[in-house]
């Protein structure tokens, strides 16, 4: 059996590896996630720098109210966030009233990935947290730091329109959540996506019910 010349060889050995380097790419896990087009605020242009507010150091929080255009079960949130470092963010979901969040946390979630890089989205997963939205009820996103480092939530500049796809207002916290305000011009929205599966007549009762925490 004749031995294939050194040249060809090493230039098989070169075609295997990248194979390889493809397919452990392709069953890697990453961070990043496509998006779900549910409801939420994903423009045609956004990226790096875009920034609608940072958080994470001190008692300031961003939010993001909106309403499912269905009744769900929440799966994932989406978000556009950038940053340096290493600390990650929370997504929490809360309930709106008058127009802004309350003090009640319905539900939250880590959002991995960090240092997160502009232009991807990054998800936080609720799929086991079993929370049911409903149709037409506003309730907004809002983001913490889960160590003190300052994360940018990025923006859409103006607002995505309500009508088409479920978001309305950006809202703010100086106290940590406790009380929220809304800006006095409907100048931004945050990026995001709030992901749900359809909930059917005759799924919705294995659901089971849901805790709100309290701060």
């Amino acid at each position: 059996m004749r031995t294939p010349p050194r040249h060809l060889a090493l230039l098989l050995g070169v075609l295997l590896a990248t194979v390889a380097r493809i397919a452990d790419a392709a069953i890697a896990p990453t961070a990043a996630v496509e998006p779900c087009g549910d409801v939420g605020c994903l423009p045609a242009h956004w990226g790096p720098g875009q920034v609608a507010a940072g958080f994470g150091v001190g008692d300031f929080r961003p939010g993001q109210t909106f309403a499912p255009q269905f009744t769900g079960v929440l799966t994932e949130v989406h978000l556009g966030l950038e940053t340096n470092g290493v600390v990650g963010a929370i997504a929490e979901i809360r309930p709106v009233v008058n127009g802004v969040p309350t003090s009640t946390v319905l539900a939250e979630a880590p959002v991995p990935g960090a240092p997160y890089t502009g232009g991807l989205l990054y998800a936080a997963d609720f799929s086991a947290q079993n929370l049911v939205l409903t149709v037409g009820t506003r309730y907004a996103v809002t983001l913490r730091a889960n160590a003190p480092q300052i994360i940018s939530i990025l923006a859409a500049f103006p607002a995505c329109h309500s009508a088409t796809t479920g978001t309305f207002d950006y809202v703010y916290s100086d106290d940590a959540g406790q009380t929220w305000a809304m800006l006095p011009t409907r100048d931004r929205s945050i990026i995001f996506e709030v992901c749900m599966d359809l909930v059917t007549p005759t799924r919705a009762s294995t659901w089971g019910s849901v805790k709100a925490i309290y701060r």
